[in-house]
């Protein structure tokens, strides 16, 4: 019986993941997700969720998330995803970015972790988009934050149409 994968997915740590970790060990394993997101932003907690879904029933995949809480995480984007291919801005997250085949391909936003393990192991077959019990729990907790958001884009749209 073969022993514990020398790759362990970071789905349970998933928030704290420094940026240079991250992409070393999912690069270093040859296929893996890397989510990007900030604090407080409700699809950043789903994606946190959705990626801890695929970590759990992919352990020998490589599945991480990392947070740009700082000036110096911010920084780091002209660092270690730049030079990559990844492109993030404020406006742009969450972000996904796919590492197989030594190449980076990136999506905006979330998507259920069927989708995107479907999207990690490169599968044609379309998922049913379900949602694990873990993402409905954060999409509960985060209804109120995506109700204040939503309010606020409403005022912009009736500022905009006056």
């Amino acid at each position: 019986r073969p022993g514990p994968d020398p790759r362990p997915t970071m789905a349970s740590d998933l928030s704290d993941t420094p940026l240079a970790d991250a992409l070393r060990r999912i690069e270093d394993a040859g296929r893996g997700l890397l989510g990007i997101g900030i604090p407080r932003c409700p699809a950043s907690a789903l994606l946190h969720a959705s990626l801890g879904t695929v970590g759990r029933e992919t352990p020998r995949r490589v599945v991480a998330m990392s947070t740009l809480r700082t000036t110096e995480d911010w920084a780091a984007r002209e660092t270690y995803l730049w030079p990559r291919g990844i492109r993030v801005s404020r406006a742009s997250v969450p972000v996904v970015a796919r590492y197989a085949d030594g190449h980076w391909i990136t999506r905006q936003g979330t998507a259920p972790a069927s989708v995107l393990r479907a999207w990690l192991d490169g599968s044609d077959e379309s998922p049913d988009g379900e949602l694990h019990q873990d993402e409905q729990r954060v999409l509960e907790d985060t209804a109120p934050r995506r109700a204040q958001h939503q309010a606020a884009r409403d005022r912009g749209v009736r500022r905009g149409a006056e």
